[in-house]
């Protein structure tokens, strides 16, 4: 391989972002939507999605579920925590986020949640 000196024809040339007209965007969202619509009358799209939505693991919520009436967690239940945000790698660490609230005078709340350390 040889190496050739950076001339105009092969210099990077910064992008510019195309901005769709009404026109564009008004197709392009009724093709999703069209898209949309046929992925989820395909039975093989719902099993997939079926099989999604049930591996998930809800965190908190979950753990509501599993409690009895007693309130407190079946033992042979618990699972390890998962990333909060990608929810497929294990928890190594909790991180502090801000969640808007209407309730508060400052309009965030911190709130705690597991994250793997990759997202």
């Amino acid at each position: 391989m040889t190496e050739t000196a950076a001339t105009d024809q092969n210099m990077a040339v910064p992008r510019k972002r195309r901005v769709p007209t009404a026109a564009q965007a008004l197709c392009r969202r009724i093709r999703n939507r069209e898209n949309m619509r046929r992925r989820r009358q395909d039975p093989a799209f719902r099993a997939f999605e079926k099989r999604r939505r049930n591996w998930k693991d809800y965190g908190p919520e979950r753990d509501r579920l599993i409690e009895g009436a007693t309130g407190a967690r079946a033992a042979e239940k618990k699972s390890r925590p998962r990333c909060s945000i990608c929810r497929k790698r294990d928890a190594v660490e909790v991180i502090t986020r801000l969640r808007p609230c209407a309730e508060v005078r400052g309009g965030y709340v911190q709130m705690r949640i597991a994250y793997c350390g990759f997202c």
